[in-house]
């Protein structure tokens, strides 16, 4: 479970690079977070899983914002550094460094408390309502990582693939849709088992 969880993510996440001053979503905090509720929770099925990824994965652009803000607040730091080193006086990179990295394990770890407490008490309710519904689901690890394998796709950036996407999943829409119409049984009576 915890490796079919990572690669959806990191597949699903691939277009997104950290290049210049962008942030990309923290795919380890939506990560952490599926695995500890399906642990908690005692989930272990796809549907389940994907239940949880669906849920987790804007928790991931969440943990952007807050390293975001994590960082403007690191601009502060940065000022009195650089102030302090032109004056000579009282040059502490390392006090400055300690402090940073208390402040990042503080805010990463509310912040995950605050999303765990979260996601425990959403799901908790949603699997005690509706688990059997949601285990109904013919869904697979396949399936979901064919659904990841958009973020690859995506991150190539040329017209011919998003193309080849937009055609091949309006044949498909458009054949459930005719089979919504005309199920197989009556196309093919006594043919199909």
């Amino acid at each position: 479970m915890a490796l079919g969880t990572a690669v959806f993510l990191e597949l699903f996440w691939l277009d997104f690079f950290p290049a210049g001053t962008f942030i990309p979503p923290q795919s380890l905090l939506a990560l952490f977070l599926v695995l500890t509720t399906a642990t908690l929770l005692g989930v272990d099925s796809p549907p389940e899983i994907a239940l949880l990824l669906a849920a987790a994965l804007p928790m991931g652009w969440v943990g952007s914002r807050v390293e975001r803000f994590q960082r403007s607040l690191q601009d502060v730091s940065y000022n009195v550094l650089v102030n302090s080193a032109r004056r000579g006086s009282g040059y502490a990179p390392g006090k400055l460094v300690k402090r940073s990295l208390a402040q990042t394990v503080v805010l990463s770890f509310l912040l995950f408390l605050a999303l765990q407490t979260l996601f425990l008490f959403t799901f908790r309710a949603v699997f005690a309502a509706a688990g059997d519904i949601v285990r109904a689901v013919p869904l697979g690890w396949t399936h979901l990582w064919v659904i990841a394998t958009l973020g690859p796709l995506l991150s190539l950036r040329h017209r011919v693939p998003y193309l080849y996407l937009l055609g091949a999943a309006g044949i498909v829409g458009a054949a459930l849709w005719l089979l919504t119409l005309w199920p197989l049984e009556t196309l093919f009576p006594g043919q199909i088992p």
